[in-house]
């Protein structure tokens, strides 16, 4: 009989057969393999069923994650695909028992960045990406690698609209990006015949939430136009190296809302899209 748990279970980048750290730990996730089963019910109580498009997706919540790869996330100029995009190892393995899988020829996903409200909070990233190649190894061909990054809590962090502080409790950053496979009637190999060719970017929205102590640019909320703000997110955690900042330019503010709770500090909710024009090259890390 043979079983894991998490402690077997392990994830990092991968390049020409050498593992290294993608992230500081993984809190959570999957990798996943849907079908898109055909199946197609006849008459006389017949049933017709195929094999359809795989799709593999990765999707993993983690902390310490370097700004280089998290950039990877959100494209600065429109394209139908990120280059250089890594590929990354997944294994489930004891040392004798289980699976390796490398998963190559992928795309960024939906991300989310976010810091809770919370005295023990730090920034959280979720990832996704699809891949059109997956290799199987055996196990203990590869070990899984983790990087030693410090991460960031919410004392490391500082959140500004146009260079002011605006009393910032909680926030999250979106990439709003979506995927679409590239499935032509090209020669596959055996075996490889239910993977796409590739997969391509088809659409991206970047977003950021906040909850804030006070009502945000109250005044604004009756103007017939709206405005724009640029957002700084600036993670430090002492460690130069490992500094982040997130600038958002141009993002205008929707949805304000005044909570109706009768315990806590009050906690209002406020959300930013991309102001008019072009929406790459809006967020940018350094």
């Amino acid at each position: 009989m043979e079983f894991f748990n998490g402690q077997v279970i392990g994830l990092s980048k991968i390049a020409t057969g050498t593992p290294s750290g993608f992230c500081r730990a993984v809190l959570g996730g999957n990798l996943s393999f849907p079908f898109n089963t055909i199946q197609k019910v006849g008459i006389a109580g017949q049933n017709h069923t195929r094999k359809g498009l795989q799709i593999p997706t990765l999707r993993f919540r983690c902390v310490g994650v370097d700004k280089a790869d998290i950039a990877k996330w959100f494209p600065t100029s429109a394209g139908v695909q990120v280059a250089t995009f890594p590929s990354f190892l997944v294994e489930v393995d004891d040392g004798s028992a289980g699976k390796e899988f490398v998963l190559s020829d992928g795309q960024p996903g939906p991300c989310a960045i976010s810091l809770g409200e919370g005295p023990d909070a730090e920034v959280e990233y979720e990832f996704e990406a699809q891949f059109a190649t997956v290799t199987q190894q055996a196990v203990a061909t590869d070990a899984v690698v983790y990087n030693e990054l410090l991460n960031h809590t919410r004392n490391d962090c500082t959140v500004q609209f146009d260079a002011a502080d605006f009393n910032v409790l909680s926030w999250q950053l979106t990439n709003g990006l979506t995927l679409g496979p590239v499935n032509a009637c090209n020669t596959k190999l055996a075996d490889h015949k239910t993977f796409p060719i590739a997969f391509g970017i088809t659409g991206y929205q970047p977003s950021f939430s906040a909850t804030v102590s006070n009502l945000f640019e109250v005044d604004d909320w009756d103007a017939d136009l709206d405005t724009a703000e640029d957002i700084t997110i600036a993670l430090e955690n002492g460690t130069g190296a490992e500094d982040i900042t997130f600038t958002l330019g141009a993002f205008t503010y929707m949805s304000p809302e005044v909570p109706l709770e009768p315990e806590g500090i009050a906690s209002f909710p406020v959300q930013f899209l991309p102001y008019e024009g072009q929406v790459y090259g809006r967020v940018i890390l350094a």
